[in-house]
């Protein structure tokens, strides 16, 4: 299990997932993600912002489509090189990064259709 149980089927399937069984949720759904591991008493650990259906191209420096594949190396508008956008802490805290996360300011436009939010789990 890499979602918690109580986790609603709508959100489940908006999200994204991965062929080793971890989901990506659209950014509107983070905090029903949230709010669900809280339920079901699941500790969050972290989190990382994915682009789905990509995976990066070290040749053009910026993710190729590839579905079914995340790409963690995220284009943003104030680096020349991908960044990795993630962070740590509990369920409270977590909450906290996202919300003061301003996609729009931070990922490239053409890229926001693609993202999603994958948290880790201490399950």
């Amino acid at each position: 299990m890499l979602f918690p149980p109580s986790l609603s089927t709508a959100v489940l399937e908006r999200s994204f997932r991965s062929s080793n069984g971890e989901i990506g949720v659209l950014p509107a759904d983070t905090e029903a993600f949230l709010a669900a591991c809280e339920a079901d008493q699941i500790e969050v650990l972290g989190w990382e912002l994915w682009l789905v259906d990509h995976l990066f191209d070290p040749e053009s420096g910026v993710p190729k489509q590839a579905d079914g594949v995340w790409c963690g190396l995220i284009p943003t508008l104030e680096y020349d090189l991908p960044a990795v956008i993630a962070g740590e802490g509990d369920a409270r805290l977590t909450r906290t990064d996202i919300a003061a996360l301003n996609l729009n300011a931070v990922v490239k436009p053409q890229w926001l259709r693609y993202a999603r939010f994958n948290f880790t789990l201490d399950l």
